[in-house]
């Protein structure tokens, strides 16, 4: 279930487990940041197994990119924003709005590129985690 209130543990320090799975995330290791997450995931009881699912989702919609996988990147990448919207603009120090806008961003052009094209597009597009060192 997509939560629609941004969660009041947003303001906590990020685990070592998440600064980690960014730091994958933003090397392209989509599946190894999949794994990481995923140990999060299951271990979290509360509205941040939302926050951790929509990262995985679209990083995971990057790998199916890379792979080919028009219909499965379309399908996670959109998964994935829907799950971190109410978390923006910033969870745990993450960058979450900006992440937002570069997934839709790149989103709308591999939809515009279709299956045929999507290999087309720059690596240059290809959303990233970023950190807000200035909110907590």
């Amino acid at each position: 279930m997509i939560r629609m209130d941004k969660p009041t543990d947003c303001d906590t320090f990020p685990c070592e487990a998440l600064s980690a799975a960014v730091r994958q995330f933003n090397e392209g290791r989509y599946f190894v940041c999949h794994e990481t997450l995923e140990d999060l995931w299951k271990d979290e009881a509360g509205p941040m197994r939302d926050l951790y699912k929509g990262i995985l989702q679209i990083g995971i919609g990057l790998l199916h990119w890379q792979k080919g996988n028009f219909g499965g990147a379309c399908a996670l990448l959109k998964g994935g924003i829907g799950y971190l919207h109410p978390f923006a603009p910033v969870c745990r120090r993450l960058d979450v709005q900006t992440l937002l806008r570069d997934s839709e961003r790149f989103l709308q052009r591999l939809q515009a590129a279709g299956a045929a094209h999507m290999a087309d597009i720059p690596h240059s597009f290809v959303p990233r985690i970023g950190w807000r060192e200035d909110t907590c």
